[in-house]
């Protein structure tokens, strides 16, 4: 690392943690969503000897991959990196792909890549959209986590397998604790149901029956992919994170950001703006 890149604060000293992410060579899914940037810089910021982070980025509204990143990395979240570590942009690398394409989109050149270098992963992309079509949703959270397992598997230097689920996977239970339960339907009949077409009757039939027994296709979907990497990664170390509403920054990287309007953000920005005035809702509800 170069001088100028020397953080504003001397490294913590050695801990199980920063043991984990000395050298890391970390790929990582989800980099342009709210929680892939907030662990970019998070990672940057307190663990300097992260050595790369390679990112699967698609391109979008005719911004190439590397365009999209260059504009995230001028958000105000950022803006401490810039001024301690100037060159840490030198550690990411960006793949062109699509975790809805055959072998994530990757070229053999950089899926090789992949293999030979990483050693820990986090998987953060998901399609978030709670009315999402069923096929999306499997493709998304399911298929495309099927795919990195795979690809993960090969990866002869892994220390960590991180997949970023969600509190509300299971939300049809009282209590949630930190354990895998089993979902309503196996994950192997939804990865069937990937490969149908969406008019063919089989396919609505299960569609119909699954929605009335699921809350919505991103819990179930969420669900069936956890219950899919328990099964499936038996070959290295995992952690399922399960976030529950997302907000802003509480301090760090700076007090209050944010970059979307989901859950109870859109709500208090409505009610601040003077257009939200009243809201329907059960009085004898307790969160």
């Amino acid at each position: 690392m170069a001088a100028e890149d020397t953080p504003a604060e001397a490294p913590p000293a050695f801990t199980a943690v920063s043991e984990l992410y000395e050298g890391g060579q970390i790929l990582m899914t989800g980099a342009t969503g709210f929680l892939g940037q907030i662990l970019i810089e998070k990672l940057l910021r307190c663990f300097p000897r992260v050595k790369n982070i390679y990112i699967i980025v698609r391109e979008k509204k005719g911004l190439s991959a590397q365009q999209r990143i260059d504009k995230m990395f001028k958000t105000v979240i950022f803006e401490s990196l810039h001024e301690h570590m100037p060159h840490f942009q030198l550690k990411i690398k960006v793949l062109n792909g699509h975790l809805d394409a055959p072998n994530l989109g990757l070229s053999p050149e950089d899926r090789s890549l992949l293999m030979s270098k990483v050693n820990l992963v986090f998987h953060c992309a998901a399609t978030l959209r709670f009315d999402e079509e069923l096929k999306t949703a499997i493709n998304t959270n399911m298929c495309a986590t099927l795919k990195l397992l795979d690809m993960a598997k090969q990866c002869p230097n892994l220390r960590m397998f991180t997949y970023v689920s969600t509190a509300f996977s299971h939300a049809n239970r009282k209590f949630i604790e930190e354990i895998i339960y089993k979902p309503t339907t196996h994950y192997t009949e939804l990865l069937k149901l990937a490969k149908m077409d969406i008019a063919h009757p089989k396919y609505q039939e299960a569609r119909n029956r699954l929605s009335k027994e699921n809350i919505n296709t991103y819990t179930l979907t969420k669900a069936a992919a956890e219950q899919l990497i328990h099964e499936e990664a038996a070959y290295f170390p995992v952690c399922i994170f399960r976030p529950s509403i997302v907000v802003s920054t509480w301090s760090n990287p700076i007090p209050g950001w944010i970059d979307n309007l989901y859950g109870p953000t859109g709500l208090v920005c409505g009610a601040q703006a003077g257009i939200i005035r009243s809201v329907l809702a059960d009085p004898d509800v307790k969160a």
